[in-house]
């Protein structure tokens, strides 16, 4: 699940915090290791640390996951 675990407030923007844990977390590792098989990106091994395609890939599959779980883990009627 993902959880907001803080919010910080400047003026005159919130910046809330992620982290992804449980089934969000291995359904990301998964995706990565999909995707890394499937040839379409390096092995992240093989990428420089912090680089912009280091980056983008695990950003994009985040932001996948994200809506996965939005999509099909969260219980969207009974969410506090």
């Amino acid at each position: 699940m993902v959880k907001v675990t803080k919010m910080f407030f400047n003026a005159p923007r919130m910046f809330p915090i992620i982290c992804l844990t449980g089934i969000t977390a291995l359904l990301a590792l998964g995706i990565l290791e999909n995707i890394q098989e499937m040839g379409k990106v390096k092995p992240l091994l093989g990428m420089e640390h912090n680089s912009a395609e280091y980056l983008h890939t695990l950003i994009e599959a985040m932001r996948y996951v994200l809506e996965l779980q939005r999509l099909f883990l969260q219980d969207a009627y009974n969410m506090p």
